[in-house]
């Protein structure tokens, strides 16, 4: 979901594009401009048109919220797993693989989680971050305390999300919702 994002889509597209895991063989990246006053749809459709196997951007013809969105996105999911990156959020080189690979090695497990770090007037760690001292497999009904709330730093395989959609109503909070619905 991207809204009045022109100044910084364009850094998260690229952060995508240049995953160690192969773009062109490996990942698809969905947009829906949420009507956009800006040139967020110009900036994401540029990127649609160099890479036309990979990329689909969609516009909304009024501003309906994230959560709209996301559902919108959701109805043309190809792949086995899913993200929600925001469009004012970037992701490292090595994550997209690092996700896969945990997948890979626990057939059990649903959403996979990375931490998250503030990099624009805010930085640093986010405070949620002290359940990634380690790579580790948690149930949460035994630590609840490791409770996901950002879908942005969370994979989920595809097959779960299909019997979930976000929360059209809300207009914050609609990550954790769906994430410990899910």
């Amino acid at each position: 979901a991207a809204h009045n994002s022109e100044r910084y889509i364009s850094e998260a597209i690229e952060s995508i594009i240049n995953q160690s895991l192969d773009f062109h063989r490996n990942i698809q990246l969905i947009i829906i401009d949420d009507a956009s006053s800006d040139h967020t749809y110009e900036v994401a459709d540029y990127y649609a048109q160099k890479y036309p196997k990979n990329i689909l951007v969609l516009r909304n013809d009024k501003t309906y919220g994230p959560s709209y969105s996301r559902n919108r996105g959701l109805g043309h999911v190809q792949g086995e797993f899913v993200n929600f990156l925001d469009s004012d959020d970037y992701i490292t080189e090595y994550t997209f693989s690092k996700a896969m690979s945990l997948f890979k090695k626990h057939e059990d497990v649903d959403i996979v989680s990375i931490p998250i770090y503030y990099f624009g007037s805010r930085r640093g760690e986010h405070s949620l971050n002290f359940k990634y001292k380690k790579t580790q497999v948690i149930d949460l009904m035994e630590n609840p305390e490791y409770i996901q709330l950002s879908g942005a730093s969370s994979f989920f395989r595809f097959s779960i999300l299909q019997n979930y959609q976000f929360k059209e109503t809300l207009k914050v909070s609609e990550d954790p919702l769906l994430i410990n619905t899910s």
